[in-house]
């Protein structure tokens, strides 16, 4: 007997059925540290051209046959119709439980439904798509094409499409719609190519001095090129034309936070300041007073329990003018 290098291996008994495998043949195996072989021999006879099936297969087929026949008790019947429309429709699980309870006197936990949804097969990638929405009616579609040329944002497109067809839709809705069409809200024919910053600045110096507009800002000016001229273009292109055009303008337009000015007084009762003091009003105590600009004078102090009600101010201001 051939000794076998490396490790010993015990030969299984085979069948009449099953090809032979001699010691001679384990010894022209490769070997292996970890006692592992391979062979060319299956364990299993029969012909190549035979469907193979493990004998786990059986059990798996009928597993997926028990999975697809559900025995369902009648009143679980009865859920499963009830549900399924409404999953369909796109009703969440505490509202199709409130309609379970209210509607049908049938109570059933969150968890409950969820795994019966599992069951039943009726979670969001088991249901069928909804159907495709009907195309836009041509007045809707021209609608919404006409006040998006115009710059119209959202809710004025949503009036006038209201105004116009008849059609009453949120906000929201205009938006879906104007996706359909292809259609943004905000465009850039400068970067599209449809107009030159040539045409953008003839525009503006048209409107400046035909539309008498030489005083708009460029927020201004960016609807009146929208509406007037058919030209989009974002509002930061709009004010460095603007600058460009008229820069003594653009300075004086700009925003200033905090303008300084000198206080001044030309003498008694030219100026009166008021103020109200609420550091006791957790007490129920206001404190409203009166003082002369020019001389530092009190003329007057008024406590109440408020001095929120406007009609309390106007009273604090006739008084010290009547004494």
């Amino acid at each position: 007997m051939n000794n076998i290098n490396h490790h010993s291996t015990t030969i299984p008994e085979t069948s009449n059925h099953e090809p032979q495998t001699s010691l001679n043949d384990i010894d022209d195996l490769p070997s292996d540290p970890d006692g592992v072989y391979t062979t060319d021999h299956s364990d299993y006879s029969g012909s190549d051209d035979e469907h193979f099936s493990s004998p786990g297969d059986t059990d798996s087929e009928y597993s997926e046959v028990e999975n697809t026949i559900l025995d369902l008790s009648p009143r679980d019947q009865r859920i499963k119709n009830l549900v399924e429309p409404l999953f369909r429709k796109g009703h969440k699980g505490p509202e199709i439980i409130r309609i379970l309870s209210q509607d049908h006197g049938i109570k059933i936990s969150p968890q409950t439904l969820s795994r019966k949804r599992n069951e039943w097969s009726l979670r969001r990638c088991d249901l069928s798509r909804a159907p495709i929405p009907a195309p836009l009616s041509p007045e809707v579609r021209g609608s919404i094409l006409s006040s998006q040329s115009k710059g119209m944002n959202l809710k004025e497109m949503q009036v006038r499409l209201y105004k116009e067809t008849g059609v009453k839709v949120s906000v929201r809705t205009v938006q879906r719609y104007m996706k359909k069409l292809g259609v943004k809200l905000l465009q850039n024919d400068l970067l599209d190519g449809k107009v030159t910053i040539d045409r953008v600045l003839e525009a503006i110096t048209d409107a400046r001095e035909n539309l008498l507009q030489n005083n708009a800002g460029y927020r201004r000016m960016r609807m009146i090129l929208m509406r007037h001229y058919n030209i989009r273009v974002p509002r930061q292109i709009v004010y460095y034309a603007l600058k460009q055009i008229d820069p003594d303008g653009m300075a004086l337009r700009l925003r200033q936070a905090c303008k300084r000015r000198i206080y001044r007084t030309l003498g008694p009762n030219h100026i009166w300041a008021c103020d109200g003091h609420d550091k006791l009003k957790p007490f129920g105590i206001t404190i409203y007073g009166f003082i002369d600009a020019w001389s530092r004078k009190i003329l007057g102090m008024f406590v109440h329990v408020t001095n929120n009600d406007p009609r309390h101010i106007a009273c604090y201001f006739c008084e010290p003018g009547s004494l």
